[in-house]
Formats: structure tokens, sequence, C-alpha cells
């Protein structure tokens, strides 16, 4: 059987390739070692968002793309399809953090400036992830469609990070647990460790941050993606990775994000 295009990868960015590419009336092949969607995407507590993408003007409008791939897609199919839920995000900063104040205010500056909808408030409004930040005790806690909690730690991902043992990961698992009954006094009754789902979300992350997207160099027919915030610029990479296949020219979006910035591949 042969295939007009292999892809290697089954997280979001795999899967929204393969999309716009049989779209395009591509053969396609997806591999994936394991069950779609459970690595990194499925463990992953990204919003689909640009606003904290303001020191590059050129990444932020990528990122912004992205966001209106989502709303492409909301269109067509509906949230539940999909699995959007569209919501806002709350940044807070109190003003007797000075340097947080004006760094808020600049970034707000900087969204207005890019034609990103942002704003000021003084009531929150409903949100989906919220971000506990404290000296002590930092939680993450993302609700999930099947009616759950996922939660993580920015603290306790580093102590893992040199030990993924199945022991160590229950025991990084039951202090987040300890954590969560702390901070969330409507967590009631006995949670066991053993009936939690444990996973890991290892995401590539370039060295200067940015996304990779291009063919690979002196590799006829190879192209690669490798991303931070891939949850937010899915939709965008793959409908531009598609165009560039198909048609044998990478849009100019993406010019600025190929392996040649890199030494060793100019």
């Amino acid at each position: 059987m042969t295939y007009d295009t292999i892809i290697i990868g089954g997280g979001i960015i795999g899967c929204t390739t393969a999309f716009h590419l049989s779209r395009k009336g591509q053969k396609v092949l997806l591999l994936e070692r394991d069950k779609i969607a459970t690595g990194t995407t499925g463990n992953s507590f990204a919003w689909a968002n640009a606003s904290v993408k303001t020191t590059d003007r050129t990444y932020h409008n990528l990122n912004a793309a992205g966001v209106k791939g989502y709303n492409a897609l909301q269109d067509e199919f509906g949230n539940e399809t999909p699995g959007i839920d569209p919501t806002g995000a709350l940044e807070v900063v109190s003003k007797s953090d000075t340097d947080g104040y004006k760094a808020m205010q600049a970034q707000a500056r900087a969204l207005t400036a890019f034609g990103y909808a942002n704003r000021w408030v003084s009531n929150a409004p409903p949100l989906r992830h919220m971000y506990y930040s404290a000296p002590k005790n930092e939680l993450h806690i993302l609700p999930e469609f099947n009616g759950g909690l996922k939660i993580a730690s920015d603290d306790i991902d580093g102590m893992i990070i040199e030990n993924q043992t199945p022991d160590h990961l229950r025991k990084m698992g039951q202090l987040l647990l300890d954590r969560a009954y702390t901070l969330l006094p409507q967590l009631t009754g006995t949670i066991d460790i053993v009936d939690c789902d444990l996973g890991i979300g290892v995401r590539p992350y370039p060295t200067d941050g940015k996304t990779i997207i291009g063919p690979m160099p002196d590799a006829k027919g190879l192209h690669i993606i490798a991303t931070h915030s891939g949850i937010t610029l899915a939709p965008v990479l793959g409908k531009l990775m598609a165009e560039a296949i198909t048609t044998g020219s990478y849009p100019e979006m993406l010019a600025p994000f190929g392996l040649t910035r890199f030494t060793g591949f100019a």
C-alpha cells in the first residue's frame, strides 16, 4: 500500500497535519507508538492563547493564528466534537508588586498594539484553568472532560525530571493529592493514588523558545515540526504544513521558523 504522506507522531500536531492533508485529497499514514494523543498532548495543561507571547510580533502572530484556527473549528464542528471549551484567562498582580505590575501593563499595551483582545477587569469571569501560586504549595488545576481533575505543580515536575520510576511517580502523585486537599476545601472523601492516572508530558523546547517547522536540509521530502505551545499552534501549524507539502512551497508566515536559523543547518 502506498501513501502520499507518512506522519510520525499521533499527538495534536500530527493529527491536525493529517486532518488538513486528508482534506486536500492526500492518502495519509499516521504512525504512533502508543494510543493517539496520550503522550504530551494528553498530559498537557496548555490553553490556546497568544496573550503571553508579546516579546516577538512574528511569534505572537503565529500563536494568534492558532487561536483563530480553533475559532474556525468551532464554526465548522461546534465546541463538543473537537472538545473546545471557550473561556477567557485572568492574570492577577498586586500593585504592591511594582515590577510585576509594570510588566503586566507593558504586556497589555503590547497586546493592544498587536490587535489582540484584552482588558482590565475588577471581577473575574468564569475560569477553566486555575493556577494557584504561593511561596509554597503551588498547584495547577484543570477540570477534565470526564468529570475528574487534572493537577500538577512546577516544583513537583522538577522532582520527576531525573527519576521517573513507578514508585517515585506514585510518591510525587501523593504529594500532589496532599497539596490539593490542603488548598481545595471542596475536595472531600478519600482518593487513593492507585485509582489515579499518572502521566508525564515532555514538550520539545527549541533553544530560542520558538517553533521549528520546515524541511530538513539535504533530506528531500522530510519535514519537521518541533514546538512549545503545541496545543495553541496545532491548528495553524497543521494547516500550513499541509499547504507546504501539497504545493511544494512554504507559506511566508513560516519563514522565520525554519531549521536554518540554527548553527549547523544554515
